[in-house]
């Protein structure tokens, strides 16, 4: 601790084997690694290292296992800031890189608990680099733990193939190259959520082939799309975020896998709001889309399904077909008349066979006024069903089939259009509901 090392023809500090605690040291010039640590175990906390002319600025390597990495500040590495290769760095904490050569904060085949509070600025590559089946439980954990990445020369922050990530949360990511955050094949379940992400050259958020919740993070000025998913084994939740103008693209873009994206909000797109390529999709009616430069929300190919109102609908030849429950433990259920993004709606007109069969939670149900057919055996075993409104006067015997209301008791109040009144509880009665069923005007 408090050496002042200059000029070394090696590394400035070399340990191997040994149990240490490398502290408060400033190295200046090394000709190779800064503090280079093989095997062994200990801390490195404080110090300062300038310019190495090759190597890193910290660098374990071979089994090391150092309990914690902090408050170093590392200034114009040849190569990483801080490198941990077949080694574990339990926590890297509060750092600050400058200028890198390479990367800010590298893993490889390495283990970490906990990144976070570090300040890496102006990498010629990523900000952090996470790759050769790392594993690393989280990147930023809550509120004032997150990393601050800004300029870096490629992705601000990068999870490789094979890695494993649990959670990337509270960063604030800027200026990148490629994307602010990217993730590919990382294993097991990823959590990306409230980052600040701004200005990335090209994605906020980009995820392939990861099953991932991309959660409530703010993304300003990315320049081709803000949240961009691709793989066929893409799995991703995205929720809750708000893309705020991107300059060439679409605020969010599914180009295949599976993706569920809900309470979104998406502002001054040069393109369209959801731009859905392929792939099976599920597209909440809650998404606020403004200012795209083209259609709020375009769907190429693939399986799409919306929700609103507690229902899941299929979109099929433009129009949306009621499946059933977004939730199976709801008491409401509201089918819509249409569902609406931005300037695109589409009409809900019919609901499926067996949609909401042996739904024994749901007590109010809504049917749209747009509804013109009810399967087989709909709403057969809703017997907790307290009131219906019907909204439609679109049905008749032909268009409901049969059990459609079936098990539905004396105890339920049906409110029917008042020209309907007559017609509906003969309907009813014929489709299965009880005989002594109330059927009243709204």
């Amino acid at each position: 601790s408090n050496n002042t090392i200059t000029d070394g023809k090696e590394m400035g500090i070399y340990a191997s084997g040994s149990k240490v605690a490398i502290n408060s040291n400033k190295i200046t010039n090394s000709a190779n690694n800064g503090i280079y640590v093989k095997g062994g175990s200990g801390s490195i906390k404080k110090n300062t290292i300038k310019t190495t002319k090759a190597g890193s600025g910290i660098y374990l390597v071979k089994k090391a296992k150092i309990s914690e990495i902090s408050k170093n500040k590392i200034t114009s590495p040849k190569e990483n800031g801080i490198y941990v290769k077949s080694s574990t760095a339990t926590s890297v904490l509060n750092n600050t890189v400058e200028k890198a050569g390479t990367r800010g904060i590298s893993f490889s085949g390495a283990t970490s608990d906990k990144v976070n509070g570090n300040t890496v600025t102006s990498p010629k590559q990523d900000g952090i680099y996470v790759s050769e089946k790392s594993t690393v439980k989280v990147i930023g954990e809550k509120k004032d733990t997150g990393n601050t990445v800004t300029g870096a020369g490629a992705n601000g922050i990068c999870l490789k193939e094979g890695t494993t990530v649990s959670k990337v949360c509270y960063n604030t990511v800027k200026t990148s190259k490629s994307a602010n955050v990217r993730a590919e094949k990382v294993k097991g379940t990823l959590t990306v959520s409230n980052n600040t992400l701004a200005s990335a050259k090209k994605q906020g958020i980009s995820a392939a082939n990861t099953k991932v919740k991309i959660t409530s993070n703010k993304i300003t000025k990315s320049t081709t799309y803000g949240i961009y998913l691709e793989g066929k084994s893409n799995n991703a939740t995205v929720q809750k975020n708000t893309v705020d103008t991107v300059s060439k693209g679409n605020g969010i873009r599914v180009c295949d896998g599976k993706a569920t994206v809900t309470e979104n909000t998406i502002k001054k797109t040069k393109t369209q709001g959801i731009y859905i390529v392929k792939g099976t999709v599920t597209i909440g009616g809650d998404n606020k889309v403004t200012g795209a430069g083209q259609k709020a929300l375009v769907i190429k190919g693939g399986t799409t399904y919306m929700t609103s109102g507690n229902a899941k609908m299929l979109l099929k030849s433009g129009k949306l077909i009621v499946q059933g429950a977004v939730s199976s433990s709801r008491t409401t259920i509201t089918i819509p008349d249409k569902v609406k993004i931005g300037d695109v709606s589409y009409k809900v007109t019919e609901i499926a066979d067996k949609a909401f069969k042996g739904n024994k939670k749901v007590k109010t149900l809504t049917i749209g006024s747009n509804i013109s057919k009810i399967g087989k055996s709909s709403f057969d075993g809703c017997k907790n069903l307290k009131t219906i409104t019907i909204n439609t006067t679109k049905l008749t015997a032909k268009k409901v089939g049969d059990k459609a209301f079936y098990g539905i008791g004396s105890k339920c109040t049906v409110k029917v259009p008042s020209n309907k009144v007559s017609a509906y509880k003969k309907l009813l009665k014929d489709k299965g509901a009880a005989s002594a069923i109330k059927v009243v005007k709204k």
